[in-house]
């Protein structure tokens, strides 16, 4: 019974250790949201934006697995809308701005996937009209 309990126990110490890891992977820092307070979808040229990501060594994101996920609701009305967009690894190299890695963490650059840069300008498009509907009530 005895090594029942300590297996069960080193299991759950185990997967608590890599969801704390996972949700730090999933953050964005606090200077990084203090930077991206005026960011504007609206007006950002979307086949230009770039994101890094600083994740841990033995963290491998598969290209499948980067994607940007857009929303849009109407406050306190009935529609939500998420999108999805997938995301390509790109070279960042002469960024200022790139977190730099230091041996425990890799960086990353991606922009959107030019197959999905249309869909991103008319999922924007849409949002430009619920606003012009709605106004400060779409976020």
């Amino acid at each position: 019974m005895q090594g029942f309990n300590m297996s069960f126990l080193n299991r759950v110490l185990k997967s608590s250790v890599v969801c704390m890891v996972l949700a730090g992977c999933a953050t964005i820092p606090i200077s990084s949201r203090y930077k991206l307070r005026n960011f504007d979808l609206t007006t950002t040229d979307v086949a230009r934006l770039r994101v890094a990501i600083q994740v841990p060594r033995f963290v491998k994101v598969r290209p499948e697995d980067a994607r940007l996920a857009v929303s849009a609701r109407v406050e306190g009305g009935s529609y939500h809308q998420t999108q999805s967009f997938i995301l390509e690894e790109v070279k960042l190299a002469g960024e200022s701005d790139l977190p730099t890695p230091d041996k425990w963490t890799n960086v990353a650059g991606y922009r959107i996937a030019p197959q999905d840069i249309d869909r991103l300008r008319k999922f924007r498009e849409a949002v430009a009209r619920l606003k012009s509907r709605h106004g400060d009530n779409v976020k």
